[in-house]
């Protein structure tokens, strides 16, 4: 309903006319929406006219400050932030209060100050939920908002923070969240609630259950919010029930718990481990990460970049579009961006048009939830359940898109590349690039702005040729991974410089250059525990440990721990975020390196 989703943001007149697009809100404010909504946009790309983009670049710098602890930096940015003009809307207020909430909290600050601060950033968005006019049930609110109502009793109001933590977890457990959504904010709650549990009589089995269900959110979406902290309460939970249940004659019970505990025992040495070949902590620190959004682009950016790769001249872009002065106006940032021209310019540069698109362009949502059933079909390795919903998925979106031919087309290719040849993989995934773009085009530009679906065709080009050596497509990877670290933007597109820097750590193992392996494996991990990524790490370390594994074989000095434990710290991450193939794949070389076989990457 209209009134539900408005409430605290803006009228209901307002919500009815971006309805019928009538009117465009801001990043900030569509962002709020759609999380309202239960939406996540963590796996889309994301697109922004100039001034928007600047906006949210500094919120990315505030953010990465606070995250890096340079406090002084943040505070200094932040500053610049309340000087913006649009600083009365009540979300850029909001996100002001939560930063300096999240600096006070990380340097252990005044907790009345805290408290007065989180009451404000309530009051913003949440004001019937001060004044208990209606019930929480009632509400309709976001995930960030949930965070914000949660740090607000837990300074505000400790008496009755279990309580709350109850009715929190009620609600989103009710709540019509996708799986993204939910792993944000239900482990923490989860975790204030055993923390608070503890100080009276626990629950065991209420208490275990919430928990349980807080690390399935996160194994699924492979994330790590919370993580530790709930395998650390459940810890506690299955000794002191164990104890109690051996204390009452339930022996088999207790015995089923201990059978349990062992393996989240593995789980928590395995995080353990890589936090610390890391120089990182487990414990969680900040509640940033509901603010850190990845994958955005600046519109005016990549309209010249992208016209430039296609060595179109700003005549022959803006024909039957508009003029060649508006095109100019926009690529040097002196026009603010019209949605209906730039869609136009995009879609005549191979791009789609949207403010937000995930691998595919379309409006129906049932097909986005058919593209994460595909995604995790084919991350199990099931090949014809994977073709089959890809098959449903073509029946279901427009094969005129250019994108959607190109994704549809590479990846059928990488779902039958087992009956293919190297050679003939690479010419697949090279059509498939050539749908929306030219490999002159790319090589021969001085400026890059390609689509992940764009990279995605290289990277399989570039593994095609040989994982032995380097390559074209690979230096091509580099260039872009190093133009990321050189804007400090690597957390913003952490998705594909994780899978490309996994790739070049494992080329530069196999042309035996294992320190520089070492090096680029231990620069990834640090940067996907940072952001509370898991789904790369048993692959990450693997590297590392198979890296020990060639200098052991050479006689050269190790530089991690004993091979042995590192393989079983690979098995329990890789069971941890449910990667059932790679698992077996890793039980199989534990095997072999027992038996003193020759083990190959």
């Amino acid at each position: 309903p209209e009134e539900k989703i408005s409430e605290g943001l803006c009228s209901v007149s307002m919500i009815s006319r971006i309805r019928q697009g009538e009117r465009t809100p801001n990043k900030m404010m569509r962002d709020r929406l759609v999380a309202r909504l239960g939406l996540a946009d963590d796996r889309n790309e994301n697109f922004l006219g100039y001034e928007e983009y600047v906006k949210w670049k500094l919120r990315y710098r505030i953010l990465t400050c606070i995250e890096d602890e340079n406090f002084a930096e943040a505070e200094k940015l932040l500053c610049h932030f309340t000087k913006d003009d649009d600083f009365n809307n009540p979300l850029e207020q909001q996100f002001y209060y939560m930063m300096q909430v999240q600096i006070l909290q990380v340097q252990s600050g005044d907790k009345e100050k805290i408290a007065a601060l989180l009451e404000k950033a309530v009051a913003l968005t949440m004001p019937s939920v001060l004044d208990r006019s209606k019930p929480l049930s009632e509400l309709l609110l976001s995930n960030q908002e949930i965070n914000l109502l949660l740090e607000y009793e837990t300074y505000k109001h400790s008496e009755r923070l279990q309580e709350r933590c109850e009715e929190l977890l009620q609600y989103i457990t009710n709540a019509d969240w996708d799986a993204d959504s939910k792993a944000k904010i239900y482990p923490k709650v989860v975790f204030y609630e055993c923390e608070c549990a503890f100080f009276g009589k626990p629950d065991y089995e209420k208490l275990l259950e919430h928990c349980d269900y807080g690390i399935e959110c996160l194994r699924k979406t492979e994330k790590m919010y919370y993580l530790w902290e709930l395998l650390t309460m459940r810890e506690r939970i299955y000794k002191e029930w164990v104890l109690a249940l051996e204390k009452q004659g339930n022996t088999e019970k207790a015995s089923n718990l201990l059978e349990l505990q062992q393996e989240n025992e593995k789980w928590k040495q395995a995080l353990e481990t890589v936090y610390s070949l890391s120089d990182l902590q487990p414990q969680m620190k900040t509640s940033c990460y509901f603010y850190m959004q990845q994958e955005m682009y600046c519109i005016n950016e990549v309209i010249r970049c992208r016209r430039e790769m296609f060595g179109m001249t700003k005549k022959k872009l803006s024909e039957d579009i508009c003029s060649e002065k508006t095109v100019g106006r926009l690529e040097k940032h002196q026009t603010k961006v019209q949605m209906p021209i730039a869609k136009l310019l995009f879609e005549k540069l191979n791009l789609s048009g949207e403010y937000q698109r995930a691998d595919i362009v379309t409006d129906k949502p049932e097909v986005l939830e058919w593209l994460n059933e595909f995604v995790l079909a084919g991350n199990n390795y099931e090949t014809e359940e994977a073709l089959k919903i890809l098959q449903n998925i073509e029946n279901h979106i427009s094969m005129e898109i250019p994108l959607n031919k190109q994704f549809i087309h590479l990846m059928k290719s990488k779902l039958q590349s087992i009956s293919m040849t190297s050679e003939q993989f690479f010419e697949e995934a090279k059509k498939a690039l050539e749908y929306t773009i030219s490999e002159q085009c790319i090589f021969q530009a001085k400026n890059l702005y390609l689509t992940n679906g764009e990279v995605t065709c290289l990277y399989h080009m570039a593994q095609s040729l040989g994982m032995d050596k380097m390559n074209a497509y690979f230096e091509l990877l580099v260039y872009i991974c190093e133009e990321w670290e050189e804007n400090t933007e690597t957390g913003a597109h952490m998705s594909m410089y994780s899978l490309f820097m996994k790739i070049l750590a494992s080329v530069a193992g196999n042309m035996g250059k294992y320190e520089e392996s070492d090096k680029l494996a231990s620069k990834i991990m640090k940067a996907n525990i940072q952001l509370k990524k898991l789904g790369q790490l048993h692959q990450i370390l693997y590297c590392m440990t198979w890296n020990d594994m060639q200098k052991e074989k050479i006689g050269m000095q190790k530089v991690n721990l004993c091979i042995p434990e590192m393989l079983e710290y690979c098995i329990s991450l890789s069971r941890l975020c449910m990667k059932h193939n790679y698992e077996i794949f890793l039980n199989n070389k534990k095997d072999e390196y027992q038996n003193n076989c020759k083990v190959d990457i």
